[in-house]
């Protein structure tokens, strides 16, 4: 009987070792990008309610649209505004922004101070776990990290027009030349500072044609992936 309390001590202790352990480790995040004029409504929502169901224990999922823009802002005294357009404007644009902001007792704001701030939010949100981040470049950011599924969602010009178009309340063919030049800024931002990522659909793990896809059935896909791709990097920290 000794024996045994002993055994089942050393057992609990194992195991209180483990989960203390397992805290310290690096949890699983999601990242999505999109074409510009891609519907987002509620693919979000759908894919954390997916993997809220899926998963056991806590902290529980948590999205990250607008509030990923909120949160970096707030962590670095930011305009809202400035942090939503920073990767989809002109870089003349983007300067007279920065310029505009800029004190006149303090040096000059850049693009590249004010994105590397930004990054620094993404990282933060990732090191979190379990959360799903939409945009700024949260996939180049967090490339290094072992734990994200990276998602690319793409769609057919036509349609990303027509819903630019009904957004912003403009013609389709406006609607057209905007969701082009925001794809162009957009590429244009990323070659620069991420000059040696790559630039296709080997960016992410998986691209899906929302257009083709129901939004319940990429978040499905999304949640059936992730402990696909994770496990191996999991198995590999545990050793």
């Amino acid at each position: 009987m000794q024996d045994l309390r002993h055994v089942l001590a050393a057992m609990g202790a194992h195991l209180r070792y483990r989960e203390m352990h397992e805290r310290d480790r690096p949890l699983p995040f999601v990242t999505i990008s999109h074409q510009a004029g891609i519907d987002m409504t509620g693919l979000v929502p759908a894919l954390i309610d997916r993997l809220n169901s899926a998963q056991r224990g806590e902290p529980r999922w948590s999205g990250w649209e607008r509030e990923l823009i909120e949160r970096a802002a707030e962590d670095h005294r930011l305009s809202s505004r400035l942090i939503e357009t920073i990767t989809d404007k002109d870089h003349s644009v983007l300067r007279q922004m920065f310029e505009g902001l800029s004190q006149s007792d303090g040096p000059p704001l850049s693009e590249e101070a004010i994105y590397r701030q930004v990054a620094t939010t993404i990282r933060a949100v990732a090191d979190l776990g379990r959360s799903v981040m939409v945009g700024l470049g949260s996939v180049y950011v967090t490339r290094d990290k072992p734990m994200g599924l990276h998602v690319g969602l793409v769609a057919p010009l036509k349609q990303r027009a027509r819903y630019m178009a009904e957004r912003d309340g403009v013609d389709e063919h406006d609607g057209r030349d905007r969701v082009l030049e925001i794809d162009h800024n957009r590429q244009s931002f990323y070659r620069q500072h991420f000059p040696l990522a790559p630039t296709g659909a080997d960016l992410f793990h998986v691209t899906f044609n929302i257009a083709e896809v129901p939004v319940n059935a990429i978040a499905e896909a999304i949640a059936d992936l992730l402990p696909h791709v994770t496990a191996d990097r999991r198995s590999a920290q545990l050793v």
